[in-house]
């Protein structure tokens, strides 16, 4: 298993774009033509082009391996029918996203040769990846090292480890920080130049809406601590909400952060490669039902009917030709069930360009909005964000290839059983519906934040019928950093890191 990870891992961080990875490594043969260079202190290194150090940032801290990823599976979206493809076992017993640190070096990078070029733009840019970093690193495990981090250089090899409050606390501000400067620059240099940008072609105030679009979602991941006056969650979420010229945010799928892989060796889609290995998944029952259940156009632009509808004669615009399969089910059963079940859509899957991979998408900024009206934190119509959210979602598979008309779209949100109720639980289900292949692990914490959708739990899943909380901390801290790591599973875990253990922003 520990391999497994290793590889899908491997595949989410590095695997981006050749193309990218190339520029990212150019960061460290720059300067090297002099002998004074071979001889300076490798991992201080003296000088780099910010705009190449910001691809590879970019690509290594964003991308992520789609459709095919373990956080689909996790998620429960996708079942396997093949333990050679990995199944969808929820034995988390080691972590290798504390390469998360190794990207911080690199943002740290970003930071200087920013000042060293009188290129500010990078500086601002770096603080949002520094936010990113701690806090995903931290949704993951729990307390983390941040305040004492990246302090290697300077000889601080065992930095203790910063509580979650305190990485969500310290994450908020930097992009608040982020924000300001970001506005502040555009006022005294509307056109300023971001070179390398792989995700908005070089628009400052496009990056200035994703800090805030962030923000919003961090806001939204601490919805348990809404009562903690020091975070003052609610407060910051209505700043951002009612001040839109001060704290721009996404007006449209435009605005989102979404990755484009284009037809050119290295930089095609993924699954492109391997289409066979398409046919070893099935859509999850957890998915699917909804699907089914809403008559959800958005069926016919991921999934194919299934084999058994496809021999009785069923038409792809007929619902009941779509299925599911339940997510803990053993492999075994899985493959006997899958006749039953749809498979991914390989017109849409398995070409050059595949599907555009959103990192912070339009959907989900509002249906956080429409959470947090319905949860009390700001005023406004949650039922309109509600159904912003939704025609956001199909209005994105209508740009990309998709055959969903806008009559579709209408007909759908007058279902009565679409239809907004104020109810959390309709919001929720939307935006896991919104979520599908895309936004990284965000779908798996929606669910461990609020219980919605209620995931399926069997032998497939391993974990005793649980559905795991965390990942447990990498043996190297273990090796590295004992006192620290003991003292961070003692104060969350009573002294046991257990992929179980409950983390302090779910609690």
């Amino acid at each position: 298993m520990y391999h497994h990870l290793k590889k899908l891992v491997n595949m989410k961080r590095f695997s981006s774009i050749k193309l990218v990875l190339a520029s990212a490594i150019l960061i460290f043969s720059l300067g090297c033509k002099k002998f004074s260079d071979l001889a300076a202190d490798p991992n201080k290194p003296s000088d780099g082009s910010p705009a190449l150090i910001f691809t590879g940032v970019t690509s290594q801290a964003l991308v992520y391996n789609p459709i095919l990823g373990y956080e689909v599976r996790a998620s429960q979206y996708l079942v396997s029918d093949n333990s050679q493809q990995s199944d969808q076992a929820y034995l988390w017993t080691t972590t290798e996203y504390w390469g998360y640190y190794d990207i911080l070096r690199n943002v740290e990078r970003l930071r200087i040769e920013s000042e060293n070029h009188n290129a500010p733009v990078y500086g601002i840019i770096a603080k949002f990846f520094k936010a990113w970093c701690f806090a995903e690193l931290s949704k993951q495990v729990g307390d983390i090292p941040m305040t004492e981090a990246l302090q290697g250089s300077d000889g601080n090899y065992t930095p203790v480890y910063d509580s979650q409050k305190d990485v969500f606390k310290n994450s908020l501000a930097l992009l608040d920080e982020a924000n300001t400067e970001m506005s502040s620059l555009l006022q005294s240099n509307p056109g300023v130049a971001i070179n390398g940008d792989i995700i908005y072609g070089g628009s400052a105030l496009k990056w200035q809406k994703l800090f805030n679009s962030y923000r919003l979602r961090l806001l939204i991941d601490l919805s348990r601590k809404e009562s903690d006056a020091d975070l003052d969650i609610k407060t910051q979420f209505a700043n951002i909400f009612n001040n839109p010229g001060k704290y721009p945010v996404f007006t449209s799928n435009d605005d989102a952060a979404v990755f484009h892989w284009y037809d050119k060796e290295g930089n095609r889609y993924p699954r492109y490669y391997v289409p066979t290995n398409m046919d070893y998944y099935r859509f999850s029952e957890t998915y699917m039902q909804y699907i089914i259940q809403y008559n959800d156009p958005r069926a016919f632009v991921v999934a194919r009917i299934t084999q058994n509808a496809k021999d009785a004669g069923k038409l792809p615009d007929d619902f009941t030709a779509y299925g599911g399969i339940n997510s803990g089910l053993s492999i075994g059963d899985i493959y006997n069930l899958k006749d039953d079940a749809s498979a991914l859509n390989i017109d849409r899957y398995s070409t050059v360009t595949g599907e555009p991979m959103i990192i912070v998408g339009y959907p989900e900024l509002n249906f956080n909005i429409a959470e947090a009206i319905n949860r009390g934190w700001i005023s406004g119509d949650a039922n309109l964000y509600f159904e912003k959210g939704i025609r956001a979602s199909m209005q994105f598979y209508q740009s990309t290839g998709g055959n969903i008309s806008d009559a579709q779209i209408d007909a759908y949100l007058l279902q009565p059983a679409v239809q907004y109720n104020n109810s959390l639980s309709q919001i929720l289900i939307q935006k896991y519906l919104s979520f599908f292949n895309n936004s990284g692990w965000e779908s798996f914490y929606n669910m461990k934040r609020t219980g919605i959708p209620a995931f399926s739990v069997g032998p497939g899943n391993g974990n005793n019928n649980l559905i795991p909380s965390r990942w447990m901390y990498p043996q190297s801290e273990y090796q590295y950093n004992e006192q620290h790591v003991q003292d961070a599973i003692q104060r969350q875990f009573n002294g046991t890191d257990d992929r179980n253990g409950q983390l302090w922003f779910n609690q």
